[in-house]
């Protein structure tokens, strides 16, 4: 199944277009867990909180799933499916 992972910033959101595919949702979110501690990562060595931004898992008729605010995802062990 395809998923898409909208990226909502505090001046606006950048949508993902293209999506990837994953088995399930489980697999989506663990994806967009990693994508979140990448982008985190390359911002704190720039000297920049982004904790406030976050993904949104998306279906393939754009149906929000889930939300993964990227000040959970340091310490998270595993992908919650909470809205």
């Amino acid at each position: 199944m395809r998923y898409y992972f909208n990226q909502i910033k505090g001046d606006g959101v950048v949508l993902d277009h293209e999506g990837s595919e994953h088995p399930d949702l489980a697999a989506a979110l663990t994806e967009a867990v990693d994508a979140a501690r990448e982008i985190m990562a390359v911002a704190v060595r720039s000297g920049w909180d982004i904790s406030h931004e976050a993904f949104e898992v998306l279906d393939e008729t754009h149906q929000v799933l889930a939300r993964v605010p990227f000040s959970t995802v340091l310490s998270q062990r595993e992908p919650s499916t909470k809205l």
